[in-house]
């Protein structure tokens, strides 16, 4: 039986280091543009509400937000992905390590004009039949 899930992903990526404003068709002097992180995160959302589909198996009142912080670096892969405590409301200690290794395994497009591109990324679990 699939439990009934409601994973809002925020509309933007946080993501730190120096920025350029720019129109969404404009690609980023340095970096990696939000709309490309949002895409592959978009892209594998299933993987992250497996994630909390299993924990609230468990825990039927696990809700709330998760940050992830993470680093692309050349070649778009993940590194350093870690869960942002200060900024996450989700203590349960499995689905934390599995988001954090749904996080490493993705690939981002490459960081223009940098080595390494710092990522914060919100995420918000809700069971849709609470």
């Amino acid at each position: 039986m699939k439990i009934g899930l409601l994973c809002l992903l925020l509309l933007a990526a946080c993501v730190t280091g120096p920025r350029t404003f720019r129109t969404e068709s404009q690609r980023p002097s340095i970096g990696v543009s939000d709309e490309a992180i949002r895409q592959v995160i978009a892209d594998n959302m299933n993987t992250f509400t497996g994630c909390y589909e299993k924990s609230l198996s468990l825990d039927q009142t696990l809700e709330g937000k998760m940050v992830v912080d993470w680093n692309i670096v050349t070649g778009g892969k993940v590194e350093n992905p870690k869960i942002n405590d200060s900024k996450t409301e989700i203590i349960d200690p499995k689905m934390r390590a599995c988001m954090v290794q749904k996080i490493s395994s993705l690939n981002f497009p490459e960081p223009l004009n940098t080595n390494s591109f710092a990522v914060s990324y919100p995420f918000i679990f809700k069971d849709s039949k609470q």
